[in-house]
């Protein structure tokens, strides 16, 4: 695939990841672990986007206490395109740290913004919808964001309401953005799948720096004056030092809420590839092969009179044994295990919040 010279690929990858405890802590979140093969999720996600841009057009926004990791897990990125938020401000930080600082060191760009940590297969199609919305943003001066076409009515995801089919000269399906739709009712969800209008909101956004700069004047304006007052350099080195200073100063939303359902050149790019959050253990466990009685596991799982439960030894040597229980989900992490009925696996969040130190 030919690199596209104007690119910027900026990867989000501050989130804490209590859903996936024991083997994604506060120090070592999801992002940072291997849940499939031998490869942690945000090194598939900046291995997905190398053949379109050189790893000197990659950003990794995170935490300042994850600076070593990802200089550890992806070595080629420079480390200067590590952007570190002194606290969190949800996405809409994220965003417009990265969009200034794509317009003090690459001038006029294209930003497309990835979440660290989600599933995606296979690359090449992911590619394709990628430089067909980036291509149309330039074009149109849009912001775009990527929908999924649902498979079955979940109710863990936003959704978007699609307005009319926009004309292309690809493949690839887009559409202008009626509005940002809230996660559903189980009622709601399955209207939506039946309309056929509806797509998973997927959290993965491309926009030029001067339209989404742009955007942010006029729809988060104190986040635009933050961070004009410190872009008046073209020292990269001391626009990060007072990045600092400033960024506590943020509103702490998320740029659907702050601009995206504001602003009236939204569109949809329909994402044509194998999609998801991964967003706990029981939506992991589709990706691994299912047995005779309906288990699922990575390591060696024994069984006797049960059916329907995953294991997951992080050590592939360990062994899990089941004798006679369904729907359970066991993990194995070092010297930690969880054992969580299938149905109550949304209670480890508030279990590692109240009770693990």
């Amino acid at each position: 695939m030919v690199i596209e010279n104007d690119i910027v690929v900026a990867i989000m990858a501050g989130g804490s990841g209590t859903r996936f405890w024991p083997l994604s802590t506060k120090e070592n979140p999801k992002q940072f672990i291997c849940l499939f093969g031998k490869r942690t999720m945000i090194q598939h996600t900046y291995d997905r986007v190398l053949d379109i841009v050189p790893p000197d057009r990659i950003l990794v926004v995170t935490s300042e206490r994850f600076r070593k990791v990802v200089q550890t897990q992806l070595p080629d990125l420079p480390k200067e395109n590590i952007l570190c938020e002194p606290v969190p401000r949800d996405t809409s930080g994220a965003v417009a740290l990265s969009a200034y600082y794509c317009k003090i060191k690459y001038d006029k760009s294209t930003i497309v913004t990835l979440a660290a940590d989600h599933y995606i297969t296979p690359k090449e199609d992911f590619q394709a919808t990628l430089l067909s919305a980036a291509k149309e943003a330039r074009v149109n001066k849009a912001l775009y964001t990527f929908g999924i076409k649902p498979t079955h009515p979940a109710t863990g995801y936003g959704y978007l309401k699609t307005g009319s089919e926009v004309t292309t000269n690809d493949q690839q399906s887009h559409f202008q953005l009626e509005r940002f739709v809230e996660k559903p009712d189980r009622e709601r969800a399955c209207e939506f799948l039946e309309s056929g209008d509806y797509f998973w909101n997927s959290g993965m956004f491309v926009w030029e720096t001067d339209t989404i700069i742009s955007g942010l004047q006029k729809h988060l304006p104190k986040h635009s004056e933050i961070f004009e007052s410190i872009s008046n350099t073209e020292n990269i080195s001391g626009f990060i030092l007072r990045v600092n200073d400033v960024f506590p100063e943020l509103e702490k939303i998320s740029i659907d809420f702050g601009l995206m359902e504001k602003a009236d050149n939204v569109r949809m790019v329909v994402g044509d590839f194998e999609w998801s959050d991964v967003g706990s253990w029981p939506s992991l466990e589709q990706f691994y092969e299912q047995d005779e009685n309906s288990h699922r596991s990575k390591g060696t799982l024994l069984s006797h009179n049960s059916k329907n439960c995953f294991s997951f030894c992080n050590d592939e040597e360990e062994t899990v044994a089941m004798v006679g229980v369904e729907n359970i989900i066991v993990v194995r992490n070092g010297k930690t295990t969880l054992v969580v009925d299938r149905n109550k696996s949304e209670s480890i969040k508030t279990l590692v919040e109240n009770d693990v130190k």
